[in-house]
């Protein structure tokens, strides 16, 4: 899980001045019959079977409300980093994602 949100840190302090691209096209395109809008829900949903899948190693029975959570804290870094308001988003979801994970 941390090896996720430390991936995504390194990233968008590359290319991510803008935040996150999928919820900038989806400011664009909202129109669900539009062609793009299953490229920007499909990466959405990928992230959370990505995150429900690791939560599965760590609580099999409550892997799915981890993985909203995760989600959640995940899309909260990388638009606050795009906004640039908060010091450090990633690590402040990264010391979330640690105490969820030691809780």
């Amino acid at each position: 899980m941390v090896a996720v949100f430390e991936a995504s840190r390194a990233w968008s302090e590359l290319y991510g001045a803008k935040g996150c691209s999928m919820i900038n096209a989806h400011a664009e395109i909202s129109d669900p019959g539009h062609p793009a809008y299953p490229v920007i829900t499909g990466q959405k949903r990928w992230m959370l079977d990505l995150f429900t899948g690791l939560a599965r190693d760590i609580d099999a029975a409550g892997a799915d409300r981890l993985a909203r959570t995760l989600v959640l804290l995940h899309e909260g870094a990388l638009v606050s980093h795009g906004v640039g308001v908060l010091p450090d988003p990633f690590g402040a979801a990264l010391d979330q994602v640690r105490e969820l994970l030691d809780g």
